[in-house]
């Protein structure tokens, strides 16, 4: 072992080279109801309106979302971590207003959303529903959050005007310790503190109307605040007090910079043109608009190192930077984007030759832990240059597990190869908010193409496919850029590689369709806004009107609104002749290919208001002709909720389902003896929370799939399963993407492990994990071969991946000692701490393994070992710096220094895969040893220097009474709790 002196081993740490040899150390020796849960690769399609790269180490990258929750870069993995999916449904936190970080704190971060909701009833099981935002806490960079309390009433607009052009709402004081500051748009300015949250007064003027206050900057001498519509305001006394300082009136952004200096973007919302940037020093306001290139701006950072503050305009990619604080400027180059997804749009002539990270320009960074790297938040998603300042710098798209895209539809037609080839069928169709759909030939590669031509934004809103030819599929939506009214359709016999759009579109706009089970031409359409439904019978050539009882059949309330996305209308996946379609409580069906209709079920077994619940979703039992299930997701305003419905009389009749206590959405797959899964989105067994449950028995009894504590799937949007493949479900959502859940029928070359093979690193001991324990991980198929050593990450912190090898704990990536095909070295994430258990996952090339449960405790120590077998001589130094060894023992009343794991939380709180620079992190609970059974000394107990944090140094005395001998028994106690026995020192 190679080590560094330092002053004193009594009561300093010992700063070591020797990482490589410690990991070394550390190698060498379910719960399998719950599937394993990952995004479709889609990559982005959503808005990233904000970006915040925290200062200290390991410079944390956040984005906010306006419908698709927040995220934090995983630098080593380069990929995106979403971090609000543990909120569902009746409080999803999907819209965040603004995301800010504690300066001081690398492991706290805030986030505004617009999550609470409270209800009055009206009558006759109906509710008004009242929303406002609420500021949640993270102590640990994400992963778990708290609510802070933000009074009723205060507005927030996630997904608003203005929600990407202007700065962050949210400020952390960096002076006074857990203050927190919110600009809101329409209820003035607010300040969080030890008493909670009030409104500040002093002057500043209280917009309301959006966008309000646009931004908040906290100062280590003033505050600033941007008031739309007056200027910029400041504070000397903490928010108590405020003056206008002018400036123009309206202030987008702002980055307070060194010595107190303030720039400001001055713009509007998305296609404004009028703007300008202003710096305030010394009291004094300065035009430094780039080149006298006056226009709406928004974006605006600075790098302290590099001493360089950047600028941008809210479109069209125009990107300065200076040198000087705005003095004098350079333009950084308009170049192509590398990585882009295929099939997002490419500059044309209809697009006015942009590129897709042309549009909705909003937050810009230079990202403090490689100054010359740039990165800027678009209406797509993220993109990224490695040198700004080049003279053509190289832009780059940052998607990966970006996912924000609406989803209003996901099919799954059985297909395995195109007819009459071995050409593979897709993966699965998704009918998609302003991508129109897509085509997903892999559920893990983005997708190459749309379903339609995207000129703007538009929407697919309906899919279908005819069950014993699906090859045959067919969808209907609408131009968002346009309106309603601008019709889309598409016809494929394909598996929707190649599409015509319908000769005829008269019935309306978008809506739902549905395919004849035995004849592709037959077509049902019931389009958005009621319109009469009507039928074709050529594929879309010509269209006639449904009927019922000789009249009109009525359009359905449930699809008043193209945004809605509710499955009201289906064909039965047996009988070619039957349709089903469901108006606002009446049920009715066809059995003549949808020309007449009857009035079916009225009568629903619940005590829940079923008429006008918008999302009822009506899926046939793909095996059974005449038997169809309903579930109806409650709205917003309804906190009741609805059993499954069944009926085996084609709808004449329904009964709830017993066996499942709720159902919000339903769908079919392969099952694995005779009959079909069925899976929900609800609950079953008196469960409070909603998960992913499956039959195999029709429904008789249901086994969770999902664990709600890890993922609730936030606005969920429908389900579907796959007829080919056991153990697959599909969840499409209305801002995440689209989620696939996977069991042990397609495990096979997956990761394995049990919780078993989890052990502490040291002592190679299981029974549960410690906050920044360094574990090892045996199983099956984990890496590669031969075994991958540790690394640094970009920002200096131990990599949290190896040869495509990552640990998730809760989600978050752990910190990697090794890896390779049988075992694994982590260090538990911080962020399992005041958790009673954690949820582990290993992943290998984009592989997951199933969740593995373990039990989280205080402390688990260990104490490390020559010969890294668990017992033996320890990991021990004498006071020389040499290692303790019987041809080395220490002297009796000499101090050695023991190295050990598992000691659980520190003070300051330990940040993932940092390297431990100071003797300063201390374990929170109290450290004790003994040697030969008697009390050593304990001179310092703290994670030991050079070396990741969870790994603790313990400076100890040997007792006078210890026996000498060459294997001297040493234990270590956190808190009480021993490490293993076993582990000896030499002592002379």
């Amino acid at each position: 072992m190679k080590t560094v002196r330092s002053d004193s081993l009594v009561s300093r740490g010992v700063r070591f080279g020797w990482l490589p040899g410690l990991c070394a150390c550390f190698a060498a020796h379910s719960q399998p109801s719950l599937f394993a849960w990952k995004n479709v690769n889609i990559q982005g399609m959503g808005y990233v309106t904000g970006m915040v790269i925290h200062p200290l180490a390991p410079h944390d990258i956040y984005i906010r979302t306006d419908v698709g929750g927040a995220y934090r870069f995983d630098r080593a993995a380069q990929r995106w971590l979403p971090l609000l999916d543990r909120f569902g449904t009746a409080d999803s936190a999907y819209g965040v207003e603004s995301i800010a970080v504690d300066p001081n704190d690398a492991n706290t971060v805030y986030a505004a959303v617009l999550m609470n909701r409270v209800y009055s009833a009206t009558g006759g099981g109906f509710y008004n529903e009242t929303t406002w935002g609420e500021v949640l806490v993270s102590h640990s960079r994400g992963v778990w959050w708290t609510r802070t309390g933000m009074p009723a009433g205060i507005y927030m607009g996630p997904n608003d005007a203005y929600r990407g052009t202007t700065g962050e709402r949210l400020a952390v004081d960096p002076v006074r310790r857990g203050v927190v500051y919110f600009a809101s748009r329409q209820n003035g300015l607010w300040r969080l503190d030890g008493s909670g949250w009030t409104q500040l007064g002093g002057g500043i003027e209280q917009s309301g109307t959006s966008p309000g206050i646009p931004f908040v900057l906290a100062g280590a001498q003033k505050l600033y605040a941007g008031v739309y519509g007056s200027g910029v305001w400041a504070s000397a006394d903490g928010g108590a007090t405020w003056t206008p300082v002018g400036g123009a009136t309206n202030p987008a952004r702002g980055v307070l910079l060194p010595g107190g200096t303030l720039v400001v973007t001055y713009g509007g919302d998305e296609g404004a043109t009028a703007g300008s940037v202003g710096r305030y020093q010394n009291g004094e306001w300065k035009d430094i608009t780039p080149l006298g290139l006056y226009a709406a701006y928004s974006g605006v950072s600075f790098e302290t190192s590099g001493n360089r503050l950047a600028v941008a305009q809210n479109g069209g990619r125009n990107v300065f930077y200076s040198s000087d604080l705005g003095d004098s400027w350079q333009r950084v180059p308009v170049t192509d984007i590398s990585a882009q997804p295929p099939y997002y749009p490419l500059p044309s002539a209809a697009n006015f030759y942009g590129h897709a990270g042309d549009w909705g320009n909003a937050a810009l960074a230079i990202d403090p832990a490689k100054p010359t790297r740039l990165l800027q938040t678009n209406g797509y998603g993220v993109i990224d240059t490695e040198d700004f300042t080049a003279a053509a710098p190289v832009w780059s798209w940052k998607m990966q597990n970006l996912e924000e895209l609406g989803v209003q539809d996901i099919k799954v037609p059985p297909l395995v190869t195109l007819p009459g080839s071995n050409e593979p069928a897709a993966d699965l169709l998704s009918a998609d908010v302003d991508m129109i759909g897509l085509r997903h030939m892999s559920r893990d590669e983005a997708p190459n193409a749309t379903i339609g031509t995207v000129v703007y934004v538009a929407q697919a809103t309906s899919l279908a496919f005819c069950a014993s030819q699906p090859q045959y599929t067919a969808w209907v939506g609408w131009d968002e850029a346009v309106g309603w009214q601008a019709v889309l359709t598409g016809y494929s016999a394909d598996n929707g590689k190649t599409w015509e759009p319908f000769a005829n579109v008269s019935p309306g706009s978008a809506g739902k369709i549905a395919m004849s089970a035995t004849d592709p031409k037959r077509l049902v359409w019931a389009p958005t806004h009621a319109a009469t439904p009507q039928y074709s019978a050529d594929g879309g050539r010509t269209w006639q009107v449904c009927t019922v009882n000789g009249n009109p059949l009525p359009g359905s309330w449930q699809l008043t609104s193209e945004w809605w996305a509710g499955g009201v209308l289906a064909a039965d996946a047996v009988d070619g002749n039957r349709f089903y379609f469901y108006n606002n409580g009446l049920f009715y069906s066809s059995v003549d290919g949808g020309a007449t209709w009857q009035p079916g079920n009225a009568t629903w077994p619940t005590t829940e208001p079923v008429p006008y619940t918008i999302m009822v979703n009506v899926v046939p039992n793909p095996e059974a002709a005449g038997d169809v299930w309903v579930s109806m997701a409650a709205n917003q305003n309804e906190p009741g909720r609805f059993p499954l419905f069944h009926s085996t009389d084609g709808g004449q009749t329904f009964s709830a389902v017993s066996s499942a206590d709720s159902a919000n959405f339903v769908a079919f797959g392969k099952g694995s003896s005779g009959a079909p899964a069925i899976y929900i989105h609800g609950r079953a067994g008196g469960a409070t929370t909603d998960a992913i449950y499956r039959s195999l028995d029709l429904g008789a009894s249901w086994t969770r799939l999902s664990d709600p504590t890890q993922q609730q799937f936030g606005n969920i949007a429908v389900l579907a399963g796959d007829m080919r493949q056991a153990d697959l479900v599909y969840v499409g959502t209305g801002g995440r993407g689209i989620f696939y859940g996977y069991g042990p029928a397609m495990s096979p070359g997956k990761p394995s492990f049990t919780p078993q093979g989890v052990s502490n690193a040291a002592s190679y001991q299981g029974g549960g994990v410690a906050a920044g324990e360094v574990v090892t991980i045996f199983g099956q198929d984990l890496g590669d071969t031969p075994i991958a050593t540790a690394a640094l990450d970009e920002a200096g912190s131990l990599s949290a991946i190896l040869q495509g090898t990552q640990v998730l704990f809760d989600g978050e990536p752990a910190p990697l000692l090794f890896a390779s095909a049988g075992q694994v070295g982590a260090a538990v994430p911080y962020s399992v701490a005041g958790t009673s258990t954690t949820s582990v996952q290993v992943s290998h090339d984009g592989a997951l393994s199933f969740p593995v449960t373990l039990s989280v405790a205080p402390a688990v120590p260990g104490i490390f070992t020559l010969s890294a077998q668990g017992t033996g001589a320890g990991s021990v130094l004498n006071s020389d710096y040499t290692v303790n060894s019987p041809s080395n023992p220490a002297a009796r009343g000499d101090y050695v220094a023991i190295y050990a794991t598992g000691e659980g939380e520190t003070s300051p709180a330990g940040v993932d895969g940092v390297i431990t620079l100071s003797a300063t992190l201390l374990p929170l609970l109290t450290v004790t040893a003994r040697i030969d059974g008697l009390d050593a000394k304990v001179a310092f107990a703290g994670e030991a220097p050079g070396i990741v944090a969870g790994v603790l140094q313990v400076n100890a005395q040997i007792p006078a009474g210890a026996h000498p001998g060459p294997a001297v028994p040493v234990v270590i106690e956190v808190a009480g709790i021993p490490s293993q026995t076993g582990v000896t020192v030499a002592v002379k």
